[in-house]
């Protein structure tokens, strides 16, 4: 399964506070990636990996490949 949006790929990991958790990062950080839309290039190989072992693929359309969010 292809997932489209940074909304489906944090729920695929559980939402907000589980995603923070298995990222790494604060739920504040994960919030900021939500309400941007879009992830930071320094995640790609993170979630892209950690999805993958769980069956998913994330759209490339997902990042943000300006280190500016």
């Amino acid at each position: 399964m292809v997932l489209l949006t940074v909304d489906e790929v944090i729920a695929s990991l559980g939402g907000t506070t589980n995603a923070a958790k298995t990222l790494g990062r604060s739920a504040q950080v994960v919030s900021h990636w939500k309400t941007n839309k879009k992830f930071p290039p320094k995640t790609f190989h993170l979630i892209t990996n950690k999805l993958k072992r769980d069956g998913f693929e994330v759209s490339k359309d997902c990042w943000s490949w300006e280190d500016d969010i």
